[in-house]
């Protein structure tokens, strides 16, 4: 069973070929959820698959779809109100382990954060999610420029949407990222 599954989120990363992401990358995040996801909570393992197939068709690789969904979800952890983050989490499981640096360890595990220093600076901006100058230095320490904000926080409002995650915090998310919802 466990092999259809990773057949499967390698069928569905494919999409990762066509932007900007080899084919041996896609399978190396797959392979990386696959194995970090086994003693996370259930869900896990679908919702990191899911969130890095939304960016099929885009210019962004595995390591720039982890980085900068986990910087957005970290400034929305930052800035929502009582506890829409945590309704937020619990309607999309594996969400906390993409927020902010929570990251770092899908991030590692993918081998894509090239040399010590680029890890250091990544690990540094993540850390930071706090604002949206964090954010943005983030999106720039994975190689992307401010723009592709815009990019991310449509698609993961999209799939939250999607989710049934309510219109309320869908519009506070769009509001915390900047973004009509």
């Amino acid at each position: 069973m466990r092999h259809l599954v990773v057949a499967g989120l390698v069928l569905t990363l494919a999409g990762c070929a066509n932007s900007g992401a080899g084919m041996n990358e896609a399978a190396q995040v797959a392979s990386a959820i696959a194995s970090q996801s086994t003693a996370a909570q259930p869900g896990t393992r679908s919702t990191i698959t899911e969130l890095i197939g939304l960016f099929a068709g885009t210019p962004v690789t595995g390591q720039q779809a982890v980085g900068g969904t986990a910087a957005l979800l970290g400034l929305a952890q930052s800035q929502l109100g009582g506890n829409q983050y945590a309704q937020l989490a619990q309607q999309v499981p594996g969400l906390t382990q993409l927020t902010g640096s929570n990251a770092m360890a899908p991030l590692q595990s993918l081998g894509l954060l090239g040399n010590a220093y680029g890890e250091s600076r990544l690990g540094e901006a993540l850390n930071s999610t706090g604002s949206m100058a964090g954010v943005n230095q983030a999106f720039s320490a994975l190689g992307m420029d401010s723009s592709m904000v815009g990019v991310f926080s449509n698609l993961l409002l999209q799939y939250f949407g999607g989710k049934g995650v309510s219109a309320p915090l869908l519009q506070s998310l769009a509001g915390v990222w900047g973004v009509q919802g």
